[in-house]
């Protein structure tokens, strides 16, 4: 009988080849084969009281089939937008705020803070805890995320994985509609 890698692999008891004479056995444990893609030994080893696959308790990795390459080469991140008017857009802002899109913080203070506002409104006129909550709204009510390590802005509505040929996801490339990144010379 012609040994090959194919047969070997289809056996009940191989978790993985290594090469063509190391094997992993469902127990987790180096089996040496003889001869190339030969189960011999592997059938032996089985049969031994040293292997643990026959003992009734089952291996967690036989509940997680195999991803193939072609289903994790559809698969990619999204890298949001990164061309030359968001690269400028984020050397204006410095990377002072880290999302963009919201309301004026004046705005979104004097509808949480309405009586505590006057009539021009400061950062210092709030305690540590106003300062926190205006904080929250205004991230909440961001249409996108100022990336500092990647240098590209994200939706905050991002899906993060796309699929196919594309390397932007929808609702990133939406975002070039704003009109902050329109006006951008």
């Amino acid at each position: 009988m012609k040994h090959t890698e194919v047969t070997l692999s289809k056996h009940p008891k191989v978790r993985s080849i290594i090469d063509p004479k190391t094997v992993i056995c469902v127990c987790g444990k180096r089996v040496r084969l003889d001869r190339n893609y030969d189960p011999d030994l592997l059938d032996r080893h089985v049969k031994n009281k040293i292997c643990k696959s026959n003992d009734g308790n089952s291996q967690i990795t036989q509940f997680f089939s195999n991803q193939n390459s072609e289903t994790l080469k559809k698969r990619k991140l999204c890298i949001g937008l990164n061309d030359e008017k968001v690269r400028l857009y984020l050397r204006r802002v410095g990377f002072i705020t880290t999302f963009g899109g919201a309301p004026p913080p004046e705005i979104v203070a004097r509808e949480l803070f309405g009586s505590k506002i006057k009539s021009s409104f400061h950062w210092k006129d709030l305690n540590k805890k106003e300062n926190d909550q205006l904080l929250d709204t205004l991230r909440s009510r961001a249409k996108w995320i100022n990336d500092s390590t990647t240098f590209c802005v994200r939706s905050t509505e991002c899906s993060t994985y796309i699929e196919g040929i594309n390397e932007v996801c929808r609702q990133c490339l939406d975002l070039k509609k704003s009109k902050v990144f329109l006006v951008i010379k």
